[in-house]
């Protein structure tokens, strides 16, 4: 597949990309060598394939989800060293 210069600079644009004049013969190549890439999976037999979402025999291994006590925040405050309208106060480190 040949992609025009023009092509190549609307990309550049699209992308927010900075393309010399110099780079961009090189950067034409190497899209058309994708793209050439592409055209050769496109053309792969996959009828008698078989869809794998995992490459590996393996599991993951998931914690149990189990209900915990949640944190009551009234208890946290109490140990803090200040607190401003339900916030935890901190020093400022940046002026």
């Amino acid at each position: 597949m040949s992609i025009s210069f023009e092509e190549i600079r609307k990309l550049a644009r699209l992308s927010k990309l900075q393309i010399s004049t110099e780079n961009e013969c090189l950067v034409k190549e190497r899209l058309e060598n994708v793209l050439a890439l592409v055209d050769q999976l496109q053309e792969a037999e996959t009828k008698n394939t078989h869809v794998e979402s995992s490459r590996t025999d393996y599991s993951q291994r998931l914690r149990s989800d189990k209900e915990v006590r949640a944190v009551n925040r009234i208890e946290l405050q109490d140990c803090a060293p200040e607190i401003s309208e339900g916030f935890y106060k901190v020093p400022r480190i940046i002026d």
